[in-house]
């Protein structure tokens, strides 16, 4: 992935959670975390009725703000949630469901780039 074409990435040392832009598929990544936008398609949500992602920002419960480069969530059904509290992005694997605090998620990364 070339994070120099992204909109928006993260980056720790904990996670393990990326999106290729390249393939617009979630991968699993030990080494390394990166959640990127890109800039050519700057909004991406994951369908929790399919289980892939998606582009179009009218049907998307997750999306980037083009014009201060934020993310926006809804509160309905999304795999990915964005817990306000802490500003921390996070995925429940287990069951695939919006999740509120970042303490009950598996897989989390903080916005400000530190480990949560």
């Amino acid at each position: 992935m070339d994070i120099a074409n992204c909109t928006l990435y993260i980056n720790t040392e904990t996670c393990a959670l990326r999106m290729n832009t390249a393939t617009s598929a979630l991968c699993m990544d030990t080494a390394t975390c990166t959640l990127c936008m890109d800039t050519s398609n700057c909004a991406r949500c994951m369908d929790t009725s399919t289980s892939t992602l998606c582009m179009d920002t009218s049907a998307c419960p997750l999306c980037m703000d083009t014009a201060n480069f934020a993310l926006c969530t809804a509160t309905s059904n999304c795999t990915l949630c964005m817990d306000t509290s802490n500003y921390a992005q996070c995925m429940d694997t287990s069951n695939y469901a919006q999740c509120s605090d970042s303490s009950t998620c598996p897989l989390c990364m903080d916005m400000r780039n530190v480990p949560c």
